[in-house]
């Protein structure tokens, strides 16, 4: 891990990235560069090598961590009541009793599903880890 990369703790470096934002700019797309968001990924993934509790948007979601066979990649998933996905979301845009919602972390982004087609990433919204 590039210590000078991340210079906070894991929880506050992860925080950073999701609660930022990335647009493309007059120079170009702008925000955390690639290599400091993988840095950033690979210490949350082995400081929360099984499991991870996030707060966001005032809504506690506990989520299981999945390995690939290779162990090189992690990715974390729970399944969302509607009242979570409503609570999350501001909205109950796209719900349906037909689906099942569910929030995922994947390389350090937040998402958030309908169970179906819609969803959408989560950014400049209030998440912590527990």
């Amino acid at each position: 891990m590039n210590t000078q990369s991340i210079n906070t703790s894991v929880e506050q470096a992860f925080q950073s990235l999701v609660n930022g934002t990335t647009h493309i700019g007059t120079h170009g797309v702008v925000g955390t560069s690639r290599e400091v968001r993988s840095n950033i990924w690979e210490a949350f993934r082995r400081k929360y090598s099984n499991s991870v509790s996030i707060t966001i948007n005032g809504v506690n979601v506990h989520l299981t961590a999945n390995h690939s066979l290779s162990g090189k990649s992690t990715s974390y998933h729970a399944g969302l009541t509607k009242q979570q996905y409503i609570d999350i979301a501001s909205s109950d845009f796209g719900y349906s009793d037909k689906y099942k919602p569910c929030i995922s972390i994947d390389n350090g982004i937040v998402i958030v599903s309908n169970g179906n087609k819609y969803y959408f990433k989560v950014e400049n919204q209030k998440t912590t880890i527990n």
